[in-house]
């Protein structure tokens, strides 16, 4: 659901070779499709879901999950900490909650459940963090920057900008010419914007780690770790690949 939803409003045409966008369904009927997918994933859980919503009404809500998703398209953050925040209402929460879910079906720990709820949502943010660098250098499966010619904030953006090196508004919300982004990423990797970016998915990482760690058996630890592993592999030969391009 949450996949169909991001091709359709981002007018996402191709991500790695394969068509997402269909131009010839429009955006609604692509709306009305993840909805179907979001209701009829709901309905296979319904069982459970009173007991998440008895036990756990503390955390946060499907419901919130979603407009936090939508947020993330429409939202325009000023400042870093409301680009965190906005990152937090919409990755975090969209993973935690399926994952609070799944937990109440297997266990009544409370206190399990809380650390799988902090597992999702930290994973969750890190992840969205990784993804924003990932659109920003072009390896999304489609043009670079695109989110951000889309008038979506960054967090890079937002440090470089903090530290003085720019001032964003320039980029946000047009396109930008190929001379224009080389200039922009020079300045955003100059300014360390890029590797303290990289930092903060890094401490949600950790924090995702930490309560994982403590949630389930070490065999499943291993198992699931390993999502951080290979992500974090992969995002520093990404900065690394653009430091070693644009200049460090």
């Amino acid at each position: 659901s949450g996949a169909i939803f991001d091709n359709a409003i981002d007018g996402h045409e191709e991500r790695n070779g394969e068509t997402t966008f269909l131009k010839e369904y429009g955006i609604w009927m692509q709306v009305a499709a993840s909805q179907y997918v979001l209701h009829h994933g709901l309905k296979m859980l319904f069982p459970f879901m009173n007991i998440y919503t008895r036990k756990f009404s503390h955390m946060y809500s499907i419901d919130e999950a979603v407009v936090g998703m939508v947020g993330m398209d429409i939202e325009r953050s000023k400042n870093l900490q409301e680009q965190l925040k906005i990152t937090e209402r919409s990755n975090g929460r969209f993973a935690e909650v399926p994952l609070v879910i799944a937990a109440t079906t297997g266990t009544d720990d409370k206190a399990i459940i809380e650390k799988i709820s902090g597992y999702g949502f930290n994973l969750g943010t890190a992840l969205g963090i990784y993804e924003e660098v990932r659109d920003i250098l072009g390896k999304h499966g489609r043009r670079r920057a695109t989110e951000i010619e889309g008038g979506r904030f960054a967090i890079p953006l937002h440090i470089a900008n903090e530290r003085g090196y720019f001032n964003l508004e320039n980029y946000v919300g047009r396109v930008i010419s190929d001379a224009e982004y080389a200039e922009m990423i020079k300045k955003i990797i100059s300014s360390g914007a890029m590797r303290e970016t990289q930092n903060l998915a890094i401490e949600y990482f950790d924090q995702a780690e930490t309560a994982l760690y403590i949630a389930v058996n070490r065999n499943c630890f291993d198992k699931l770790n390993s999502l951080r592993t290979s992500v974090s592999s992969e995002f520093e030969k990404i900065i690394s690949e653009a430091e070693e391009k644009y200049g460090q």
